[in-house]
């Protein structure tokens, strides 16, 4: 049975804590002045910070007041579970929904997207809650595109920011919101996180919460989606391996995890490239492979699970880059260490390299991956392979935008020159 109440009912309780409790059921530890659970962190999951203040004020419940909230995707029964929502959260809910379907829509959705309470509220009825629910843009917004894209949230991340005429706004109520994430459970050690517009983070620098950091978007950033890049990448686990691979494919390819390196790369590496490797027509097995020490060896590791070579030499351009790549084969092709692979520094003796790289590939079934590297390392392979004459394969990666876009069609992602000698 669902359990509905008007805010005129609460406020007949006079605050008395008691009679509190009762009307509010599962909502009590999120609406008093208590510690607060931990918030969701199932798919979809998104907490939002509200503000009982002003005329509306109720005795008894704190002055910030957490909301648990869920984006599901409609299912075939009919019910129309945002009808139970504040009225005004219903409005911001599809205001969300029409920006992030213009600027974050994968492709192969199954069905639209609706914002209900989270179950852990019950059946809570709340549309009688004469709230103005604009600050909960933000925050809605990442969590709609994490879900979208397969990810989920971290329940320690927190936002409040308002749309107003397609510009980021300041919020009221900010102290009592920071105080509400600060009744929030989080994990030992674990700060929470609010992002805000940078004008309500330089005001928040005098709220002193404990375990509470501010941090600001990047409100100017174009296009809308890498206004929210910082808070998505603090926010977002994204989808994990054994998700399709269309949507891991399409989370990495999502603009602002492709022109960040330090999301893309290790989740290419971990989560992409072998996958990425075998729905390729052109895998084949080679006894030796030679390619240059990449800069965040996306490639290497592409090339490592597209070839499976028995041996492999990696070229380098200095000793930090050798480092670098003992450590990535370390991490992600540990088979290799410590006597499948030689490294071979790129020194002032050209003549030697080449000639080296060469003897070490003939007599063998051979390739050479000439795409990593800078143009002294792709010359010396490419001479290399003509001495030994074995086979040239070029891996070609197209960028949009600022970054590479990964698991385009094959024809273009792998076009191999593969005449001896080339």
């Amino acid at each position: 049975m669902t359990a509905s109440f008007s805010w005129e009912q609460l406020r007949q309780c006079g605050g008395d804590s008691h009679y509190l409790r009762e009307w509010l059921e599962d909502l009590a530890p999120w609406w008093l002045d208590d510690p607060a659970p931990r918030p969701p962190q199932d798919p979809g999951s998104v907490t939002i910070l509200a503000v009982n203040a002003g005329s509306d004020r109720i005795a008894g419940l704190a002055r910030g007041i957490l909301l648990p909230l869920q984006w599901r995707q409609t299912d075939s029964s009919g019910r129309n579970e945002s009808a139970r929502l504040p009225e005004d959260l219903q409005r911001v809910a599809a205001e969300v929904q029409a920006l992030v379907d213009s600027v974050a829509n994968p492709a192969g959705e199954s069905a639209p997207w609706t914002l209900c309470l989270h179950p852990c509220l019950g059946r809570l009825d709340l549309r009688g809650i004469p709230w103005r629910a604009d600050s909960a843009f933000l925050a809605l917004a990442a969590a709609l595109i994490t879900v979208r894209f397969g990810g989920s949230p971290q329940p320690h991340v927190f936002a409040s920011a308002c749309w107003k005429d397609n510009a980021w706004a300041k919020v009221d109520g900010l102290a009592d919101k920071l105080a509400a994430v600060a009744r929030t459970a989080t994990a030992p050690g674990q700060n929470s996180i609010v992002f805000l517009h940078p004008d309500d983070v330089a005001a928040a620098r005098s709220l002193t919460h404990a375990g509470v950091e501010c941090r600001a978007i990047e409100p100017n950033a174009s296009p809308f989606l890498l206004t929210l890049g910082k808070l998505l990448e603090e926010l977002e686990i994204p989808p994990p391996i054994e998700a399709p691979l269309a949507q891991r494919t399409a989370y990495v390819n999502r603009r602002d995890v492709r022109t960040n390196h330090k999301r893309a790369h290790p989740y290419y590496l971990t989560h992409l490239a072998k996958d990425l490797a075998a729905q390729t027509g052109g895998r084949r097995h080679v006894a030796k492979l030679a390619m240059a020490a990449g800069q965040h060896h996306t490639l290497n590791s592409l090339s490592l699970h597209l070839f499976e070579p028995a041996g492999l030499l990696l070229l380098c351009k200095t000793p930090e880059n050798e480092a670098a790549a003992r450590d990535f084969l370390a991490d992600h092709h540990p088979r290799f260490l410590p006597d499948r692979v030689q490294f071979r520094l790129m020194d002032s003796d050209y003549a030697a390299v080449t000639r080296d790289i060469a003897a070490w590939l003939a007599g063998a079934d051979s390739l050479v991956q000439g795409t990593d590297g800078d143009t002294e390392l792709k010359l010396a392979l490419a001479i290399s392979a003509t001495r030994a004459k074995v086979a040239v394969v070029h891996l070609e990666v197209p960028y949009r935008d600022g970054g590479p876009v990964y698991g385009e069609p094959t024809a273009r992602y792998f076009d191999f020159e593969a005449t001896p000698g080339t």
